[in-house]
């Protein structure tokens, strides 16, 4: 089904944005929007499932360091569908398609869930105070996908709706020569998965290496015959400025940006985010 996407001549890129410009006609409501745009575009970033999104522990944000970009954001979801955890990524891109406006928007116009009770007796998410998202939100957002999306594909009624993101970040590191990377980021598993869809995966907390998030920024290319990522002339990469956790100490914007998550997501993410956006701007 995506190949039949892909081969209209647009580029994954494109693609994403026209997706992500859909869920403008899907409510009058700028908190909707908002939830279905940052949904989307997390689930294609980690190549990862809709629950991976929502079962992330807000207390779990952290800053990290990367090799291109200076600093990213990490948090952790050990709630999945195999039981063993994973981590989720947000950071900086170049242009229309930048994670951390999406989640600065999200924090903007959203609050904490509170976690339902794990069932299955999972002690490390029954210790869990909050989550993400909603669990019902999948359904609404399935229905806004196949109502509003400019491509048929999400008419069909099997189709991936909200899989699409992780399908297209498939198909994406599959073009780039990288099928190797999907297994590390997305967690894949070699058993049982089709070649389409690989409905079937395991997550592990793996390493993954920097040159992705290099890669999926758009802040570099990467050279297939060296296998080297080339930097891109753009003063809008983060790590022009900020290249060391460091450098962001002494920043109190972030409780007043996001109040609702103020003592649950850590001060020290806030403050980035908020730094992050208003240097943007």
């Amino acid at each position: 089904m995506l190949k039949a996407l892909l081969s209209e001549g647009e580029s994954i890129w494109e693609i994403t944005e026209k997706i992500l410009n859909s869920f403008e006609y899907t409510s009058r409501f700028t908190k909707t929007k908002t939830l279905y745009q940052f949904l989307f575009l997390a689930t294609f970033i980690n190549c990862g499932r809709f629950s991976d999104i929502k079962n992330v522990d807000p207390k779990s944000f952290k800053l990290v360091q990367n090799k291109y970009l200076g600093v990213i954001i990490q948090c952790l979801v050990t709630e999945t569908k195999t039981s063993v955890s994973r981590h989720i990524y947000f950071f900086s891109a170049r242009g229309r398609i930048d994670p951390l406006v999406y989640l600065d928007e999200f924090l903007r116009n959203s609050e904490p869930v509170l976690k339902r009770v794990n069932r299955t007796g999972n002690s490390s998410s029954n210790k869990q105070e909050y989550q993400l998202l909603k669990d019902n939100l999948v359904r609404s957002y399935n229905k806004a996908l196949k109502k509003n999306a400019p491509y048929s594909i999400f008419a069909i009624k099997n189709g991936p709706k909200s899989h699409i993101g992780r399908h297209l970040m498939t198909s994406f590191l599959s073009m780039k020569g990288l099928t190797e990377l999907t297994n590390v980021v997305g967690n894949w598993s070699d058993k049982r998965a089709s070649a389409v869809a690989r409905t079937t995966y395991t997550h592990q907390i793996t390493a993954i290496p920097d040159h992705y998030f290099a890669l999926v920024s758009r802040y570099y290319a990467y050279d297939p015959i060296s296998k080297e990522m080339i930097a891109l002339k753009d003063e809008t990469n983060p790590i022009e400025e900020w290249q060391h956790i460091e450098q962001l100490k002494g920043s109190a914007e972030g409780s007043i940006r996001y109040p609702a998550w103020n003592g649950i997501i850590s001060q020290e993410v806030l403050d980035y985010l908020s730094s992050y956006i208003n240097r943007r701007i």
